[in-house]
């Protein structure tokens, strides 16, 4: 009987309720099974799609988020209608013969598969993997030992084998990590029983694989050791320490250090401790410093209970095969980065190693993606002329330091998805919390929260925080007239309220007239780098020349606008406009509420307006924000 068909035959015996619900398979080849048959589509490609479905855990995938799965950075000019043909086959083919089972829906402009519980191999394995950690915390190590096996069992090979895209290679490397963790743990699990012999030809072809994978050359050096083979046990630290100096500039770790001197000392062989692969075995003592890089939260910050409660949940969930990266975007001044540093501070101890923090939106070499590594890498205790030239060894070095660890990395203003994948650790123990306009594409999340403007109440929360809650309870009426005028946003709240606490004397009136008198009034109340004028040339400069004309002329059609106003403000075709104002819903400037509509938020339609005229009265590049 082959792993698969253990895995269908396991979900029937164990009363799974949907019996004519598809099964999924994407350890190995990606398939469905159904009714005793397997499902496999002709294309590497509409495999492909099926897998990034099945591997966003349940949750709706977006048009633009499989095309990017799909094709990466270049997709053809046909991607949106080959997803949509690779939907309607799948659909036929899962969905044959009718039936009470709706498998493939639409959802948005987009796809989700429903998948019966543990009906996905993967989900299958790690269910295995669970109860098998359970039982090695409970002592049954025998037991243990079966269960992890079984897990690995149903790998087939290389996952999700011979399909095109970066989400595909993504996955493979996230899968291929999850079953070299699996095989350790089993390997361990053979030490403490005793097999030390059986295990030694497996161990040595993997030390020999991954020549610098401590966890597996100390298993190796147990093994040896009680074999009798000491000398061989030497030996096969002497190699590994020669790889990691002469290859990453770091020494081995105290654990395999101490095993190293015990051996030497001629002490007898001891047991692979069993605990380890308990949860409740004590962290050793960290090895390297232990960053606190997290600038102060905001002191004013209020509401968004929901949003942060979710962002804690992501990232404190139990038993992850994977490390947890939730992203928190939405429009500029709706106060992404305020909460994702609220949310930091609240799971600091859940990361006992430590915080990294980098501002990808600020100037200088430090906020480029070379730059924050090399930070990362100083930070953990590395030397300047310890770390790596090039981007994708300082990445490895990185992820060679973070190995086993706990540790919040927190990557702030990120404009494209291509400055945080290497900055992404693979320990599945780290967190990484983004914020940015849009989602990153190309990174898979394990949570996303978008941010749309305050409500009335939280708006007057976060005024009361500024200019005294007694202050907004003696006018609640001007407050609320004050921020309105604001769009609800919180930057222009807080900027508003900063500019009353200096004048004790003004009314919430004689502001809220000042700015309704001048539509751009609100963008430029605050001052540095914390005001919404700021905030726009941050945008500003991240927009081609055609985004920023589009962005200002198109505040001319109204706040809302469809793409026959489009084409006709911006003197194009239809095709061309939609591509212009989609990549302004990219970046967060504009909103589109459904599909070929299109809207501004208050504050920004304001803007554009007012700067337009400015714009089309100087049409030349100084024209832009002054």
């Amino acid at each position: 009987m082959s792993d698969i068909q253990r895995f269908v035959g396991r979900q029937e015996h164990e009363g799974a309720p949907d019996r004519d619900a598809p099964r999924f398979a994407v350890l190995g080849q990606v398939r469905a099974m159904r009714d005793g048959r397997t499902l496999t589509a002709a294309s590497p490609q509409q495999q492909a799609f099926l897998a990034a479905l099945l591997l966003h855990s349940g949750r709706a995938s977006g048009l633009a988020e499989l095309v990017y799965a799909l094709w990466g950075e270049n997709p053809p000019d046909a991607a949106v209608s080959t997803v949509r043909t690779h939907a309607w086959r799948w659909r036929t083919l899962l969905e044959r013969g009718g039936g009470a089972h709706r498998v493939l829906l639409s959802v948005g402009d987009g796809y989700r598969v429903v998948v019966p519980e543990l009906g996905l191999d993967l989900d299958f394995a790690e269910d295995l993997a669970r109860r098998a950690r359970q039982a090695g915390a409970d002592g049954r190590l025998e037991a243990a030992d079966k269960l992890l096996a079984d897990a690995l069992a149903l790998w087939q090979g290389n996952p999700l084998s011979g399909l095109p895209g970066p989400f595909a290679e993504q996955q493979r490397v996230r899968l291929g990590e999850l079953r070299l963790a699996w095989t350790e743990e089993r390997l361990r699990l053979a030490l403490a029983l005793g097999r030390h012999a059986l295990v030694l030809p497996e161990l040595t072809l993997l030390a020999a694989e991954q020549p610098s994978r401590e966890h597996v050359h100390e298993l190796l050096m147990r093994a040896l050791h009680a074999a009798g083979r000491q000398t061989d046990a030497l030996a096969v630290f002497s190699r590994l320490r020669q790889a990691l100096v002469e290859g990453q500039g770091i020494e081995p770790g105290a654990a395999l250090k101490s095993l190293h001197h015990s051996i030497l000392a001629g002490e007898p062989p001891v047991a692979e401790p069993v605990a380890r692969t308990a949860t409740a075995l004590p962290r050793p003592a960290p090895a390297v410093p232990v960053p606190r890089q997290l600038p102060s939260a905001t002191a004013d910050f209020t509401g968004r209970h929901a949003e942060i409660d979710a962002v804690v949940r992501a990232l404190t969930a139990p038993a992850r095969s994977s490390p947890a990266v939730v992203a928190v975007t939405g429009t500029i001044g709706v106060g992404k980065s305020a909460l994702a540093l609220q949310a930091a501070h609240r799971v600091h101890d859940a990361f006992p190693d430590g915080e990294l923090y980098a501002d990808l939106g600020a100037a200088g070499a430090g906020s480029t993606t070379a730059g924050v590594l090399e930070g990362f890498l100083r930070a953990l205790g590395l030397a300047a002329e310890a770390v790596p030239d090039s981007v994708p060894e300082r990445s490895k070095m990185v992820n060679t330091v973070l190995d086993g660890r706990k540790v919040l990395v927190v990557l702030d203003n990120v404009r494209v998805a291509e400055q945080i994948r290497p900055l992404v650790p693979g320990s599945a123990g780290c967190g990484v919390l983004i914020t940015g306009w849009a989602p990153p594409f190309g990174v898979p999340t394990t949570e996303r929260v978008c941010l749309g403007v305050f409500t009335a109440v939280e708006a007057l929360d976060l005024l009361g925080a500024v200019v005294g809650a007694q202050r907004v309870a003696a006018d609640r009426a001007g407050a609320l007239a004050l921020v309105e005028v604001c769009g609800l946003l919180p930057l222009a709240v807080r900027s508003a309220g900063a500019h009353l606490a200096a004048r004790p004397r003004w009314s919430f009136g004689m502001l809220t007239a000042r700015l309704a008198s001048d539509p751009a009034g609100a963008i430029r109340l605050g001052s540095g780098d914390r005001s919404m004028l700021a905030a726009l040339r941050a945008i500003e400069a991240q927009l081609t020349d055609d985004q920023h004309r589009a962005f200002l002329a198109m505040a001319s059609a109204g706040p809302e606008f469809g793409l026959r106003a489009a084409s006709a403000v911006l003197g194009v075709a239809e095709r061309e406009a939609e591509d212009l104002v989609e990549s302004l819903v990219d970046v967060a400037v504009l909103e589109s509420p459904s599909p070929g509509q299109y809207r501004y938020s208050h504050l920004l339609w304001s803007f554009a307006r007012h700067y337009g005229r400015l714009h089309y009265e100087q049409p030349d590049p100084a024209s832009r924000i002054a």
